[in-house]
């Protein structure tokens, strides 16, 4: 009888801890957050339905943006970011939240510019392995280890998606990547891109048209 109180016991404390570590690793990794930047304008955005307390925002080298003490579901605050402190990571902080953090370059032509095309021979059907052709161009400054997260509705598409990595992308010069994709369906769906290097972010996004 004791041996089974004992099973017992352990078999509702194993149940709990399970149970704590469940609802730790929710509540700890809810993004919640999310940065904006319009025309220079940086903002911080509660993309959650419930108020996000004590946040904490900062740069990259620890100096202070902002600390708000409660941010409302939906609420967007403006953040002000000395010019001269650019390029930087923006990092914000919050009990029971996972941090989010943004890179942001430096305002007008200052900045690294990148000329950059999405090609592919049209028209694509589905069954049919095509060529996407991802063309960048560094105009005015080079980048070193240059990650390229491709990204695509893996339910449309044979393949997985694909991460890349160019270790330099020299000033003055142009390079092309090609991804290769299989259609399961026909239908539009978006391939995106996401460009990743030291003081350096980029989205670009691609509409495909899916052909039976």
């Amino acid at each position: 009888m004791i041996k089974r109180k004992k099973r017992s016991l352990a078999g509702f404390f194993l149940i709990y801890l399970t149970f704590v570590f469940m609802l730790v690793s929710l509540v700890v990794f809810t993004p919640g957050m999310k940065f904006i930047e319009e025309e220079g304008q940086v903002k911080l955005k509660n993309n959650s339905v419930h108020i996000i307390k004590n946040v904490r925002v900062e740069l990259a080298d620890g100096t202070p943006v902002d600390c708000i003490p409660q941010i409302m579901p939906g609420s967007v605050i403006d953040l002000n970011v000395p010019e001269n402190k650019r390029p930087t990571k923006i990092i914000a902080t919050a009990p029971f939240h996972a941090t989010v953090e943004k890179t942001l370059l430096p305002l007008g032509e200052s900045g690294f510019r990148l000329v950059w095309s999405v090609k592919y021979d049209t028209p694509v059907q589905a069954g049919k392995e095509f060529e996407l052709k991802l063309k960048l161009c560094a105009q005015n400054a080079g980048l070193s280890n240059l990650l390229i997260k491709e990204s695509h509705g893996e339910n449309l598409f044979k393949e997985k998606n694909e991460n890349r990595v160019i270790p330099l992308l020299k000033k003055g010069e142009c390079r092309e990547i090609s991804f290769t994709l299989t259609p399961i369906l026909a239908g539009k769906t978006i391939v995106k891109f996401e460009l990743e290097a030291e003081n350096f972010a980029k989205k670009i996004e691609k509409e495909i048209k899916i052909e039976e």
